[in-house]
C-alpha cells in the first residue's frame, strides 16, 4: 500500500465539474463555495483579472528576491489556482466547525463533513480486505484534508499549499473550536511553521509541538567522520570539530547536527535528522538522512536518503 499526493487527480475532478455543469471552473466555485461563505477576497480565475492585480501579493521564491512577473499563472485551477487571504480561507474552517456543532450548513452537510474527516480506505491488491490510508504518527488521509491527534480534544484537520513564492497552512481543532491560517508570500516554510507554533503556544493548542529529545554529550566524534555516498552518487562529508558533528552535502555549507543518542542526530531549524549504522565491531558504516516535508504531508512520509561510508 502506498500513498501518493495527487494534484493531477484534483485537476481531473476540476474537468469533471466543468463537463457536468457546463460552466467555467472559477464561476462554479464562486457560485457554490466562495459567495455562500462570504469569501469576497478569493477567486480561482487564472490569469488574475486586471482589477485584482493591484491587491495581489508578489511571490518571493528565495532570499527575499521578487519573482519576475510577480507570480505564475496556473491552469490547474483546482489544484493550484486559488487566490485568497488568510481571513477568507479561515471562513472554510469556521464553516466546518459550525456544522459539526449542529448549526445549519451553508455549503456542506454534516454528513459530508464527517465523511471528509474520516480515514479513507483502499482495497488491497489481493483478497477482499481493506486498509486505512495512514501516514504514520497517528495521521491519516481524509477527503480534502489530512487529520490526526486521536479522538479527543487533540483531534485536528489540516491542509497546506505551496506555489512558487507562496506557502500556506490551515490547522483546525474540530472538538475545541480553535485553529489558524498562516500564509506567506515567500518560500519560507520554516518561518510559516514557527508562526503556527507560536500561535499554538499562545492559544494553548493540545499536542501541536513535538517533544524534543535531550541533546547528549558526544564522545569520539571523529569515529563518524568520512565520506558517505548514495547509490546515485550524491556525496555527504561528515566532519567534526571540538566533539561537534557537521555534515556537508556537495558544495553546500556544513550544517551542525546534534546527538540525541550515539546513532541519532538532528539539525535545528530544518526538520532534518540523521541515523548512523554500525557493524558488529562497532564501526560506523552508513547513515540515513530523513527530511520530513513540513509543508503538507504530502507530508508526514519522510524523504529518506541512505549513504554508505567510503572512508
Amino acid at each position: 500500500m502506498h500513498y501518493r499526493y495527487s494534484g493531477g487527480g484534483i485537476t481531473v475532478a476540476q474537468q469533471v465539474l466543468i463537463d457536468l455543469l457546463n460552466q467555467p471552473f472559477p464561476e462554479i466555485m464562486r457560485e457554490l463555495v466562495l459567495d455562500p461563505l462570504g469569501m469576497t477576497n478569493s477567486t480561482y480565475k487564472q490569469p488574475l483579472p486586471n482589477d485584482w492585480l493591484g491587491k495581489a501579493a508578489t511571490a518571493h521564491p528565495f532570499s527575499s528576491i521578487p519573482l519576475q512577473g510577480k507570480h505564475h499563472v496556473y491552469p490547474e485551477m483546482a489544484a493550484a489556482g486559488l487566490w485568497t487571504t488568510a481571513s477568507d480561507l479561515a471562513k472554510v474552517g469556521v464553516e466546518l466547525l459550525r456544522v459539526l456543532r449542529g448549526l445549519p450548513p451553508t455549503v456542506w452537510s454534516k454528513e459530508t463533513i464527517e465523511e471528509m474527516l474520516r480515514p479513507q480506505e483502499i482495497e488491497q491488491t489481493q483478497g477482499a480486505n481493506s486498509e486505512f490510508v495512514g501516514l504514520g504518527n497517528g495521521l491519516f488521509v481524509g477527503l480534502g484534508f489530512f487529520a490526526g491527534g486521536g479522538v479527543s480534544d487533540g483531534f485536528y484537520f489540516f491542509h497546506s499549499g505551496k506555489n512558487e513564492g507562496f506557502v500556506a497552512l490551515m490547522r483546525v481543532y474540530a472538538h475545541i473550536g480553535k485553529g489558524a491560517v498562516v500564509m506567506l508570500n515567500s518560500n519560507e516554510v520554516e518561518l510559516m511553521q514557527e508562526v503556527m507554533s507560536a500561535l499554538a503556544l499562545e492559544y494553548d493548542w493540545p499536542d501541536v509541538l513535538k517533544e524534543e529529545k535531550p541533546i547528549i554529550t558526544l564522545y569520539q566524534a571523529e569515529s563518524y567522520s568520512g565520506l558517505y555516498l548514495t547509490k546515485s552518487g550524491l556525496q555527504f562529508k561528515v566532519v567534526t570539530q571540538d566533539e561537534k558533528l557537521f555534515i556537508q552535502c556537495d558544495q553546500q555549507p556544513p550544517l551542525q547536527f546534534f546527538p540525541t543518542s550515539e546513532l541519532e542526530f538532528f539539525a535545528k531549524g530544518v526538520n532534518t535528522s540523521i541515523s548512523f549504522e554500525k557493524n558488529a565491531t562497532g564501526n560506523v558504516t552508513a547513515m540515513t538522512l530523513s527530511q520530513a516535508d513540513v509543508m503538507s504531508l504530502r507530508q508526514q512520509v519522510d524523504k529518506q536518503i541512505r549513504a554508505e561510508r567510503h572512508g
